[in-house]
């Protein structure tokens, strides 16, 4: 897949999940089996935010050109998905989620992989 798609679906996936838990986390969360408390909401509050900026970042990256700019915003994202994903996979193990959580940790294992191609497993990353 050219990163510059990668970059495409990312920005789209990351977009959606971002406005949800900004906008209407107890019922996101739901859907995992977590009801959140004050302190939650706050919480997803602020990780929605961050997911919207990165977001943004996947959506512009989709024009650049410049090789290095490239693998600059992919190395930034690969690793939100390394965190993202032991963090998921912790919580789900320590019954955090209800079943659905594994879905959260397919579509970040998912991302991870497809950023490591490009970063690591590719001669270049460009378009």
């Amino acid at each position: 897949m050219k990163l510059h798609t990668l970059y495409t679906i990312t920005a789209i996936t990351l977009m959606f999940f971002g406005v949800g838990c900004l906008l209407v986390p107890e019922a996101v969360f739901s859907f995992y089996g977590v009801i959140l408390d004050p302190a939650g909401i706050m919480l997803a509050h602020l990780s929605g935010a961050g997911i919207i900026a990165l977001g943004v970042l996947a959506w512009k990256s989709r024009k650049i050109t410049d090789p290095a700019a490239l693998r600059a915003n992919a190395t930034a994202i690969f690793w939100f998905f390394v965190i993202k994903t032991a963090v998921t996979l912790l919580a789900q193990s320590g019954g955090v989620f209800n079943a659905m959580g594994w879905s959260i940790a397919v579509l970040d294992g998912l991302f991870l992989l497809a950023y490591a191609n490009a970063l690591f497993l590719r001669r270049s990353t460009t378009a």
